[in-house]
């Protein structure tokens, strides 16, 4: 079965919940469960289900929470490669958001992950 699948919405009897749940494989429930050691990326159409699933709320208001969860990944992840030394900001664009690029030390690193 699909790692995704573990993250869908599901509905049905116990019986069949227990069907469900068996045809997962153990050592990826327990990779990204237990261990968090693996990541699951899941489409947006999944990831709006789960939300308003999980949250009992409209599709609307899901897209924008979704579109937030986004934003502060990437957010995120930005941050965590200017500290890294890989990324700084070079100039703001016309709302005064800020424009990345990659630092020297970035530049080799992105050279080598290509090779």
């Amino acid at each position: 079965m699909n790692k995704i699948d573990m993250f869908k919405p599901f509905s049905g009897s116990i019986d069949d919940l227990l069907k469900h749940v068996d045809k997962f494989n153990p050592d990826d429930v327990e990779k990204i469960l237990i261990d968090k050691t693996d990541d699951v990326l899941l489409d947006d159409a999944t990831a709006i289900e789960m939300i308003m699933s999980d949250a009992n709320m409209d599709r609307e208001t899901a897209m924008a929470i979704l579109s937030d969860i986004k934003l502060e990944e990437v957010n995120r992840v930005i941050g965590s490669l200017i500290q890294d030394g890989l990324v700084e900001v070079f100039d703001y664009d016309t709302n005064g958001d800020p424009l990345y690029t990659l630092t020297s030390t970035g530049k080799v690193m992105a050279k080598k992950l290509k090779n």
